[in-house]
């Protein structure tokens, strides 16, 4: 959608293409034809005219002079530009090698987990032609909750956030809102006008706090372990909805026996806070004449007893039937709004791929390509291709991830900027923004679909990512029967892809082409029926074994050396979208440093003062840092932004090790203790 206001300036209806909860709308003002300035879209139900500190910086990407706008070869350990033709000569003839020597499994996929464009998925449908290539699977925390949602309804739903204004109670368990969701916080605005109290259970102090009537700071990773007590004290004073558990939820009787010691008096300690605090807490929970939500973050579901946690949360609704109920639920992440094009992109068919944890990529490479220490049976990995994503950067246990990643002969990323991945890899494409391309966006966590048209021309020589799908499937066609029999789809381009989507689920495409359009495969409030999933019908209550060994893991979050130790939490900072935005501000503030933040207390306990160089040591390794110290990180916490480029001095995840969680396919990266010692001036001396 296009408006005209002054000669040569005109408004562009876009959408925000990161992997977030909010999916801004964007309007864009051009002036002769450039990009000036994006502005949140007032008419748009989530978006409501403003724009969160992360989508400001998207156009600061755009213009970036940082960003590579021509492929990029290494020869001899220099970067040289070289033409497309070149590089996909090059890459054409890698894959080939690759696939007559040793298969499809010596090729490394990792997709582009971090958009939520349709078009962005087809490398899926590219690699699923080659056969059964090696891929990354997708280790976001929520795959950890997604997979507790199956476990438990069969399916992965959650109520639209529109629904919260009914509820009278809301619980925000570990989700930083003013950070990380910016555009949830009008929905809890009127919640609260509406009388809502609203409680936030954090570690951290959240950043809302006009908002929050109450915070439960707990200790970090024993969130399953409260959930498991409010559980207990509903069942003990008999809040529970006898009428919904009989009828529609099973395992009920094995549930009760096996939380039935869990009191409040013997979890506070464990958990952090007063027994009287739990007590409360579950009362408010339950006494709210059914009417309660639970919002689930992120940060809870990086532990390696994540899943069972999140189920836990699960039965606090279970339990007191508040599950299809108009301001009831637990608001998490709805994969079916994911469902969208599966048809298009192959994740509808049948996936040969063989998929790898990103808690074992590293090992599984070494092995693989170790020669001496390889199974004979084992396909060394000879091409690795990254589509806008940075594990050097983000993955756990980086060094070892290096490591592997240089142990393969040739690799190539696709990104706007030489990240850390991309620094060091062999061959680097030029990627084009959401503004030079067209796409679809939407998300699991978002009601609506956003068409989005290609508002600039490309800068330099980028390729939207599709277009080289499209060319390396002509040039491998030969190679690969799949890819001959879909030369067809191929030879198409996004307005056919996007027609195609439309007919399948629904949408009016004209339409969307003038305004967000509801995503036909999002409920507003789920499990209205009480019908679920599951091979029962009924929803699933979390069993006595994992009630037994969530209960021992909430207990053993801590550290194990004699030495003075500090749990390590890396979060997402504000403006930036993992390592993703690092490279536009160029001005170093409190967030941009490699910085450590400490509580005041620790700091004066340990003889530190901010500003201190103090050198952060773990079981993988150690990192410098710059000290800081602020009243809102709890005793025994040592809190580090995540993303920032090692060139910059980050390196956080050199520190954390390659855990898995127990249900999806995420890394328990908060599951780390680690210990601190000043840096004399003197040994900073080189």
């Amino acid at each position: 959608m296009q408006a005209s206001n002054k000669e040569g300036q005109q408004k562009v209806l876009s959408a925000c293409p990161l992997r977030c909860y909010d999916l801004c709308s964007f309007q864009v003002h051009l002036e002769n034809g450039q990009i000036s300035a994006l502005e949140g879209n007032a008419e748009h139900m989530v978006t409501k005219g403003f724009l969160c500190s992360r989508a400001e910086k998207l156009l600061e990407r755009h213009n970036s002079i940082d960003r590579i706008t021509s492929p990029l070869l290494k020869k001899e350990g220099r970067w040289q530009k070289c033409s497309w033709e070149e590089a996909m000569a090059i890459l054409a003839e890698s894959l080939d090698k690759a696939l007559v020597k040793s298969g499809p499994a010596s090729i490394l996929h990792i997709p582009n987990y971090a958009s939520t464009g349709l078009l962005k998925k087809l490398d899926r449908r590219f690699f699923n032609a080659l056969g059964a290539v090696t891929r990354l699977s997708d280790n976001s925390a929520y795959s950890v909750g997604i997979s507790a949602q199956k476990e438990d309804f069969g399916s992965s739903q959650s109520p639209a956030w529109a629904d919260l204004v009914r509820s009278r109670t809301i619980i925000i368990w570990g989700r930083q809102v003013a950070n990380t969701n910016i555009h949830l916080l009008p929905y809890l605005m009127e919640a609260k006008e509406k009388g809502a109290q609203i409680i936030a259970i954090d570690p951290l102090l959240p950043a809302s706090q006009e908002i929050i009537d109450q915070h439960i700071a707990i200790r970090p990773g024993t969130d399953g372990l409260l959930a498991l007590s409010m559980a207990q004290v509903i069942l003990a004073e008999r809040w529970w909805d006898s009428e919904f558990i009989a009828q529609h939820v099973e395992g009920f009787e094995a549930y009760v026996g096996a939380i039935a010691e869990l009191t409040p008096e013997k979890v506070a300690s464990t958990v952090g806070i007063e027994s009287k605090t739990i007590y409360e807490l579950a009362r408010r929970y339950a006494r709210s004449g059914r009417t309660s939500a639970i919002i689930v973050g992120a940060g809870l579901q990086k532990y390696q007893h994540s899943g069972h946690t999140v189920r836990a949360m699960h039965s606090l609704a279970m339990l007191t039937g508040q599950i299809g109920l108009p301001g009831g639920g637990v608001h998490l992440a709805t994969e079916q709004a994911g469902f969208m094009g599966r048809e298009l992109t192959g994740e509808g068919t049948a996936d040969l791929a063989h998929y790898v944890h990103g808690a074992n990529l590293a090992s599984e490479i070494l092995l693989r390509n170790q020669k001496n220490k390889a199974e004979e049976a084992s396909v060394p990995l000879e091409v690795a291709i990254v589509a806008g994503a940075n594990p050097v950067n983000q993955l756990a246990d980086s060094n070892s991830f290096l490591e592997a990643w240089h142990s393969v002969p040739f690799k190539v990323v696709i990104d706007f900027y030489l990240t850390d991945t991309a620094s060091s890899a062999d061959l680097v494409l030029p990627a084009a923004t959401s503004f030079e391309a067209d796409d679809l966006y939407y998300s699991p966590w978002n009601d609506y679909v956003h068409y989005q048209s290609a508002i600039v021309k490309p800068r330099g020589q980028v390729r939207a990512e599709y277009s080289i799908w499209q060319e390396l499937a002509q040039r491998l066609q030969s190679k690969a029967s799949a890819l001959q029999q879909d030369q067809a789809f191929w030879a198409q381009g996004p307005e056919d892809w996007f027609k195609q989507v439309a007919i399948q689920s629904g949408l009016n495409l004209e339409a969307l082409k003038k305004a967000p359009a509801l995503n036909p495969y999002r409920q507003i409030r789920p499990y209205q029926d009480r019908k679920f999933s599951t091979p029962s019908g009924k929803a699933r209550l979390l069993p006595e074994q994992d009630i037994l060994r969530l209960v021992q893991a909430c207990q053993m979050v801590k550290g194990k050396s004699k030495k003075k130790q500090y749990q390590l939490l890396t979060l997402h900072c504000q403006g930036r979208h993992n390592s993703q935005l690092w490279f536009e501000d160029k001005e170093m503030d409190e967030s941009n440093n490699n910085d450590l933040w400490l509580s005041p207390e620790e700091a004066r306990t340990a003889d530190l003062r901010p500003g201190d160089d103090i050198l952060v040591e773990t079981d993988q390794g150690n990192h410098l840092f710059s000290l800081r110290v602020d009243e809102k990180v709890p005793e025994g916490l040592a809190v580090v932004y995540q993303g920032l480029p090692h060139r910059e001095g980050g390196g956080i995840n050199k520190l954390t090790k390659a855990l898995a969680t127990d249900l999806g396919q995420s890394i328990a990266y908060h599951q780390n203790f680690c210990e601190i010692k000043k840096v004399p001036r003197a040994e900073m001396i080189r």
